[in-house]
């Protein structure tokens, strides 16, 4: 049995970006800065909950004037308005799927045909054979032409037609 072989170096990472060193420096410094705030936050808060008074949550406490009580109302009134728009978008699901939920008014567009493809006169008929044909097609050059001012009033001219018809 063959052994996996290991990628060149170069070929490790699926997205390859050119940024330069300073960029993802700054980058870098930014996210470790993020994350060093939320976690700042989130243990405010959770030092609030749990009635843990150690000299970093003090020191936010102090100087936004607040104690662990009014941190936990706070945290209990946004539960509160959160599960109240929970509920509020959960009975506004239940209306409209009771007022509109035996409406049937989409009708979905007929299939493209070979002639349709044909008629927009954006691909040549040989590329228009190959995509139907095939399951898997690769081009190495995109087979859309250019769309003119001279192809897009086509184009309207032949959605217009459809839709009368």
């Amino acid at each position: 049995m063959e052994q996996p072989r290991s990628w060149p170096a170069q070929n490790r990472f699926i997205i390859k970006s050119r940024q330069s060193y300073l960029t993802t420096f700054v980058s870098v410094i930014l996210t470790l800065v993020l994350w060093a705030y939320s976690a700042v936050v989130a243990w405010f808060f959770l030092s609030a909950a749990l009635f843990i008074n150690d000299p970093y949550s003090s020191l936010l406490k102090i100087t936004f004037k607040i104690n662990n009580g009014e941190i936990r109302m706070f945290m209990l009134s946004t539960l509160i308005a959160f599960v109240a728009m929970l509920v509020l978008l959960l009975l506004w699901r239940k209306y409209n799927y009771h007022r509109f939920g035996s409406l049937r008014r989409r009708n979905y567009p007929p299939d493209s045909t070979k002639a349709d493809m044909e008629e927009l006169g954006l691909m040549s008929k040989k590329d228009i054979n190959k995509l139907k044909s095939s399951r898997y097609v690769t081009f190495t050059k995109s087979p859309v032409r250019e769309i003119s001012k001279d192809t897009k009033s086509s184009v309207r001219e032949i959605s217009k037609e459809r839709k009368r018809s």
